[in-house]
């Protein structure tokens, strides 16, 4: 969704922009509204990626794939997402180009790392290793939260390459009044209070701890409606059944996006519409390092909503305690109860909340984005 965003904006920018990528977000098409998308074949053995044989065969077939594509195509800037292995493929291409500078954007799990929980590709020797050369190999490197920011300060990348370009939103998403019946379509009560997260699950995303609030919020808040979506949460199903609270949950499992286009009998964007129907967002990440800029977050604020979120990197970037929303410990369940109920409760300083979160979404649009990612381009382009 970043390079579909940020490519969208270039393009409005008078850029030219090309993504390359195996089949992915939007399926196997040739491109995306006015961005083509080149999909090249991949083998796989199916091997886990820490095997370094299928490591090997990846890299060859994605430095071929991006040389022979630029040689075809032409590039001025290489812009990678994610520091392995496309940010190491790119910087092996880097060598042999010198003369098409190299754009880095790790986006987490890439460059967070947290021991105690298993979390981060740089917990592998080897990986860390080819991470290391991705950022030595690199003309510029963005951070998309401090967190980042902090994470790429303790690598061999040169810190003046290092910049602070955050996430955007997609403020026409969320304009306007929701015209689909969400608690119908979930089987929702009509007058159920909506909590709303947004996540694929792994443990570091505290789907646990937020449930296990439930009983705390249920008990002051009886209309009170749990929303998870996000891919592998179905087993949270058990323990909203344990604490009793089955009924005050509701998984979605994933939701996709819907594929941009221009037909306007498309479906509704049943996500966006979850959010202009939900009262309040919880981002519940119990650790440091779990959140890089969620984009899930941001989303939230474009759609007025008032946000509780734990006191960590990356929520600390877009919540300001009592003015859009409110910080709690990470992993306190007592906290994150009493934060959740207090928006239900305080009306007056939940609208305000919601007006702040609106304003302060206004001022990441992806036009502004393009625009701090354009100076990073013309800077490594001139050097």
């Amino acid at each position: 969704m970043v390079m579909y965003q940020l490519g969208r904006a270039l393009i409005a920018r008078g850029h030219k922009v090309r993504v390359i990528g195996p089949q992915g977000f939007f399926g196997n098409r040739g491109g995306v509204n006015a961005i083509p998308i080149v999909r090249y074949p991949r083998l796989s053995f199916g091997r886990a990626l820490n095997d370094k044989f299928e490591q090997g065969l990846l890299e060859l077939q994605m430095s071929s794939q991006l040389a022979l594509d630029i040689t075809l195509r032409g590039a001025d800037v290489i812009h990678s997402h994610v520091l392995y292995p496309a940010g190491y493929v790119a910087s092996l291409v880097r060598k042999l180009m010198p003369g098409k500078p190299l754009v880095l954007t790790p986006h987490g799990v890439d460059i967070n790392v947290a021991e105690d929980r298993g979390y981060g590709m740089r917990l592998d020797g080897t990986l860390r290793r080819k991470i290391d050369v991705a950022l030595t190999q690199c003309d510029a490197v963005t951070a998309i939260s401090e967190g980042i920011f902090e994470a790429l300060c303790q690598t061999p990348v040169e810190h003046s390459k290092i910049h602070r370009i955050g996430n955007g939103i997609d403020l026409a998403r969320f304009a306007g009044v929701s015209t689909l019946d969400v608690r119908k379509k979930l089987n929702i009560p009509e007058n159920a209070k909506i909590i709303l997260t947004v996540g694929n699950y792994t443990p570091l995303k505290g789907h646990e701890d937020l449930i296990q609030a439930m009983p705390l919020v249920v008990k002051q808040i009886p209309s009170a409606t749990l929303v998870i979506v996000g891919a592998n949460t179905e087993h949270l199903r058990g323990l909203a059944e344990n604490l009793s609270v089955a009924e005050s949950v509701v998984i979605t499992g994933k939701i996709p996006m819907p594929a941009p286009q221009s037909d306007a009998n498309q479906p509704p964007d049943l996500l966006a519409e979850i959010y202009k129907t939900s009262t309040v967002y919880i981002s519940a990440s119990n650790r440091e390092g779990a959140e890089g800029l969620s984009l899930s977050l941001l989303d939230a604020m474009a759609a007025s909503l008032p946000v509780v979120g734990t006191n960590i990197v990356g929520n600390r970037d877009i919540i300001e305690n009592g003015v859009n929303g409110y910080l709690v410990p990470p992993g306190c369940i007592s906290s994150l109860s009493s934060a959740i109920v207090e928006v239900f409760t305080n009306e007056p300083q939940t609208t305000s909340m919601a007006r702040e979160s609106l304003k302060i979404a206004e001022g990441r649009s992806w036009n502004k984005v393009a625009q701090q990612y354009e100076e990073i381009y013309e800077r490594v382009l001139s050097k």
